[in-house]
């Protein structure tokens, strides 16, 4: 999973703090801290998140890649 493999839910998997708020138009870049620091997620122009806020997230379904332990392959196809 990558980081713009996630988005804002109102309760999810995943929690982190908003480090930095950065717009650019139509979407807004969040930076966060741990435990996820060094991420980056893409969001709404929109979207409530503010820094120094926890926000939640969790990975877009059409992101993820699952695969069998013992013969490695994938169990969605």
């Amino acid at each position: 999973m990558r980081p713009p493999d996630l988005e804002l839910v109102e309760s999810g998997p995943l929690a982190a703090k908003v480090e930095v708020r950065e717009p650019l138009g139509s979407e807004v870049y969040l930076h966060l801290a741990a435990p996820l620091e060094g991420w980056t997620v893409r969001v709404d122009a929109h979207a409530a998140a503010r820094e120094g806020e926890t926000i939640q997230l969790a990975p877009r379904p059409t992101a993820l890649h699952l695969f069998d332990r013992e013969d490695e392959r994938s169990l969605l196809s």
